[in-house]
């Protein structure tokens, strides 16, 4: 097959949700199956290479640097699953190669900068498609007990412990620049008399990454493979010459499936640039008109346009951001205005300060027009959280300090906790861990009922929203929450829940959290910012919009996520058929 052919053939394995993926494990599936090139007749047998691999190892034992090891089972034909030429031969790993596993050291002994004495050592996340040589660390040369774990050219290094998902991943090392060795979760793989780089196509084969993965030990994270189990493995052996030709086709083949990501992804860049350009328009409209004009482009050219997810996605932030800035819906003359009722509700929270029966929250300063992020329609007001919050002295509250509430408080019933990740997750699952009623009658501040709005204080980035369920009982928050009791009388919850989410509102939460060493958003900052408060009818009307939009977008995901699934399957059901024939 010529290049072009290939392409003509299997271009379109690009446009399907891991596609190019799926393209790559044929080829190396098709390249260990002799279906890669044409067999020559004329090449020098398999059975030859196999004889003088068998005197090389022969020879490495004798010098010591390899031990003659246990002696292995026959092999049975039907181990390797799949045809192979007739002039091939099957042999196992260890006739055919060896692992060098890497040096093991003390923790404290590692250190990210170079120095006397000290050596790069390569650990598994330095393994990718290639080996990565950044990200490296040093560690002292007396933790070397022999030459042979210094990286040689050719070596094919291997992750021998990490996670289920990438244990036995490999690399080839094409040049060695600086002396390396490797850590101890890192083997590497050196091959007697047949070709490093046709194992390495052989290795990050799909069949073998399975078996690496299926033949693993498993403890809590960690997936472990052994130097026992590996010199089992069956290996089809080509003759030498036919090893070079497969290593050069799949080299070619994966240079051309490199040219479909690259214009795959430039297609997808140019499609979220065309995105970006017609819902720019609409969020800057300076009036109806140009706001009108900004939608039809978009009705006109809806088809094309939101074929995405992330499209779909960026349309979402485009609703919200409209709805923040009173663009998504009518004002109405009859609404009430949210000026005279904060007015009411501040005059009512100072007569209780007043008689002592909530405590008096320091005032944050008035939002001036000209400080504000950007202008609001005429009947809006720019608002601080404290002005919304319930008449309460915990309507706006944090999670209890470690000290307050710690892992042997928890029970496995009573009252539920809250935590960052129900926010994130938006109670997706049922609680797991609860507090005994006496414990949560002392952390009473800190409770939460349904209704109740909740802020990630941590994360990346941080600022995740939910609404505490209606059908849940009162809970209490853990650390890194923020809960904020609303006042009914102002604000929709869900109104503020959108507004909260809207880009322009996010990038206030992210500014507060810069400076820290970790993304932390503190309730004194988050005091501080300014949110947009239409009246109160206006805001049950946004809502209701923004719920059709969003009703619309999830039809939209839903048809682009059939749409991938069906051409998954179809790529799946192609790559199964084309390694069976």
């Amino acid at each position: 097959m010529t290049n072009e052919q290939f392409l003509q053939q299997f271009g379109h394995f690009a446009d399907a949700p891991n596609g190019i993926q799926k393209l790559r494990e044929l080829i190396l599936q098709l390249a260990v199956q002799g279906k890669l090139v044409t067999q020559d007749s004329k090449d020098e047998p398999a059975s030859v290479l196999l004889d003088n691999a068998k005197s090389e190892k022969a020879l490495l034992i004798q010098k010591k640097i390899i031990k003659k090891g246990k002696a292995t089972p026959d092999l049975d034909a039907f181990e390797f699953q799949f045809e192979m030429p007739s002039s091939w031969e099957l042999c196992r790993f260890v006739d055919v190669a060896y692992i060098i596993r890497g040096v093991t050291f003390p923790a404290s002994a590692k250190s990210q900068s170079p120095g006397d004495g000290l050596v790069v050592c390569l650990r598994s996340g330095n393994i990718q498609q290639q080996v990565v040589w950044n990200d490296l660390l040093y560690i002292p040369e007396s933790y070397v007990k022999n030459r042979g774990q210094y990286i040689q050219d050719k070596d094919i290094l291997i992750s021998m412990a990490n996670s289920y998902e990438l244990v036995g991943k490999v690399a080839l090392v094409n040049e060695v620049d600086t002396p390396a060795v490797i850590g101890g979760f890192i083997g590497a793989i050196r091959c007697i008399g047949t070709d490093s780089e046709y194992m390495s196509v052989y290795l990050r084969s799909p069949w073998v990454q399975l078996k690496f993965r299926e033949s693993s030990s498993q403890t809590t994270n960690i997936a472990n493979i052994s130097i026992g189990q590996t010199n089992q493995l069956p290996i089809p052996i080509p003759p030498l010459a036919e090893q070079l030709r497969i290593v050069a086709k799949a080299g070619e083949l994966m240079v051309l499936c490199d040219q479909l990501e690259t214009e795959r992804n430039a297609r997808a860049e140019t499609h979220q640039r065309l995105i970006r350009a017609v819902h720019h328009p609409l969020i800057e409209a300076s009036d109806a008109s140009a706001t009108q004009t900004a939608w039809h482009r978009i009705r006109d050219n809806f088809a094309n346009l939101y074929v995405t997810l992330e499209s779909v996605q960026a349309l979402r932030q485009t609703i919200l951001q409209l709805a923040v800035q009173g663009e998504l819906v009518e004002q109405a003359d009859g609404d009430t205005s949210p000026a005279e009722l904060l007015k009411k509700v501040a005059l009512k929270r100072k007569k209780l300060v007043g008689d002592g029966k909530i405590r008096n929250i320091k005032s944050t300063p008035f939002v001036e027009s000209s400080t504000a992020p950007y202008t609001l329609p005429n009947n809006w007001i720019w608002v601080h959280p404290d002005e919304v919050s319930d008449i309460d002295n915990n309507a706006l509250a944090i999670g209890p300090f470690g000290s307050n509430l710690l892992k042997s408080d928890y029970r496995d019933q009573g009252v539920p906790l809250v935590f960052v990740k129900d926010i994130r997750s938006e109670f997706a699952t049922l609680p797991k861990n609860y507090i005994d009623n006496s414990k949560a009658v002392e952390l009473k501040s800190h409770s939460v009922c349904p209704g109740d709005l909740l802020i990630t204080k941590m994360g990346d980035p941080p600022g995740d929203t939910a609404i505490y369920p209606e059908n849940r009982p009162c809970a209490v928050i853990t650390a890194d929450c923020i809960k904020w009791t609303l006042a009914d009388q102002l604000v929709n919850a869900r109104f503020l829940y959108f507004v909260l989410r809207a880009p322009i509102i996010l990038e206030q939460i992210l500014d507060i959290t810069k400076g820290a060493a970790h993304q932390k958003v503190s309730l004194k900052r988050f005091r501080r910012i300014c949110l947009p408060l239409p009246p109160l009818e206006e805001q049950h009307r946004i809502v209701a919009k923004i719920d059709q939009l969003m009703t619309l977008c999830g039809q939209l995901e839903a048809s682009i996520r059939n749409k991938n699934d069906i051409a998954t399957c179809y790529t799946e059901a192609i790559v199964q058929q084309i390694a069976a024939a």
